[in-house]
């Protein structure tokens, strides 16, 4: 075990041409725990590390760690612990462990549970302290053990702490949410109406279908709350003449989304049958053929009005493009004006 790198990288967005500290800047440290052809173990004090001059007077902020090969079963689990001149009375650093999960490099693909959090109370750091490296955790078969743990001076400490706990910004629009889909942190999907941010690495699945799945907001954070509904409404006049049965008419459908309410209302008190055709537009028009409301159409009987929201039997799926054709099956008395409306939620 030897510590192979350790060279300050001073300022937040620049390297440093020399060594020498520049004042009010960032320090990192690469420690090497296990060399590449060696086997990670468990233990503590697997590296004590002394504070430099260099760092005198700052805080930790940030704490990584990687292997070279990766751990085939069980997760690498490592803390850092304060030791005082007696390497005695020893607090964790991390409120939560560094964590490089089964078959990953680096902690940085870690769900975002279990991404390490520094404990303000023990992250000060002053010349001739001494950090203690521990593995809690080996997995199995993980080998060449590096840990980066990255030092602000104290001014600069609390911004720095406060900004990595953030949760990360969108990178990339995937577009629709798909399940059996890999997320990364950042990518944006659109879901319900509503955009997405993924926080956490996951294959997408029914539990973490963006603001409907059980566990969605574990991999999930909302980054724009759009329109999840809208309507789809047909409407018939008779005006002077009672309504007769046929075709009512056409409505073709601009974005994918799923009907999930049908409301049917007359203008007198009456009787009637629905029903709603569904096809592509290359095979337009539809007919009684593709009808989707199975034996439960829209049906007013001897009624003003009616709501539907179990549309038993429907097909309720409808994609961009789809027309839909709305056919008078039966009615009776009075009626001479008709409305049919369908609530639909966005895909």
């Amino acid at each position: 075990m030897t510590d192979r790198l350790d060279i300050p990288i001073h300022g937040p967005y620049h390297h440093p041409l020399g060594p020498d500290p520049i004042p009010g800047g960032f320090a990192v440290r690469e420690i090497k725990i296990f060399e590449d052809i060696n086997t990670v173990v468990v233990g503590d004090n697997a590296y004590i590390f002394e504070v430099p001059e260099d760092l005198h007077e700052s805080m930790l902020v940030k704490a990584e760690a990687y292997v070279t090969t990766p751990s085939s079963s069980g997760s690498v689990q490592v803390q850092l612990r304060r030791l005082d001149d007696g390497f005695a009375n020893a607090p964790d650093m991390l409120s939560t462990k560094i964590t490089i999960e089964a078959n990953d490099y680096n902690s940085k693909t870690a769900m975002a549970s279990l991404q390490p959090v520094v404990d303000f109370a023990q992250a000060g750091l002053d010349w001739g302290d001494h950090i203690a490296i521990d593995v809690d955790s080996a997995g199995v078969g993980a080998k060449g053990l590096g840990v980066i743990v990255v030092c602000a001076p104290l001014h600069l400490a609390s911004i720095a702490l406060q900004g990595l706990q953030g949760t990360p910004g969108g990178t990339t629009f995937e577009g629709n949410w798909a399940t059996s889909t890999q997320y990364q942190p950042g990518d944006v999907v659109q879901s319900g109406g509503t955009s997405y941010v993924a926080i956490a690495a996951h294959t997408a699945g029914a539990s973490t279908q963006p603001g409907v799945g059980a566990s969605w907001q574990t991999v999930w954070a909302i980054l724009a709350i759009g329109h999840q509904y809208s309507a789809v409404e047909m409407v018939v006049a008779g005006f002077a003449l009672p309504i007769s049965s046929g075709l009512m008419g056409f409505e073709p459908i601009r974005f994918p989304c799923t009907i999930i309410e049908a409301t049917l209302l007359a203008d007198a008190v009456g009787s009637c049958v629905v029903d709603i055709w569904k096809d592509t537009y290359g095979n337009f028009p539809p007919t009684d053929a593709d009808s989707i409301t199975s034996s439960s159409p829209p049906t007013l009987v001897s009624a003003i009005k009616s709501t539907d929201t179990a549309l038993a039997g429907w097909t309720t799926a409808l994609a961009d493009g789809d027309v839909l054709a709305f056919n008078i099956d039966s009615i009776s008395g009075s009626i001479r004006r008709l409305t049919l409306g369908l609530k639909v939620q966005r895909s």
